[in-house]
């Protein structure tokens, strides 16, 4: 049997399987990135991530695919490839248009 990435009984387990945890994770995220003054840019562009709630869920899918996975499952799941595949089907590709029109201040 190949070893689990993230060993059974460790805390990142935990979180990564209890819903109520994840979204508070993702809450608190939420509210840091509005009271980040560096992104308000993406507000007055217009620039916001399309479908946010669908890269939510998208993202601790990714996320519990490798913390709930073998090593070779899990490195697999890691490839770059596959993060910006995931980023392209839910809106713009990843890191697109990032520092492109930003407003000057």
């Amino acid at each position: 049997m190949n070893q689990l990435f993230v060993h059974k009984d460790s805390i990142v387990r935990k979180i990564w399987g209890r819903s109520d945890m994840v979204l508070l994770i993702f809450a608190g995220a939420s509210a840091e990135f509005a009271l980040n003054k560096a992104v308000d840019w993406l507000y007055f562009t217009g620039r916001l991530p399309a479908d946010p709630i669908g890269r939510l869920f998208s993202t601790v899918r990714y996320a519990q695919e490798i913390v709930f996975a073998e090593n070779d499952a899990a490195f697999a799941a890691i490839d770059a490839g596959q993060l910006c595949r995931l980023y392209q089907v839910r809106g713009r590709p990843l890191g697109a248009d990032y520092h492109r029109q930003r407003p000057v201040r």
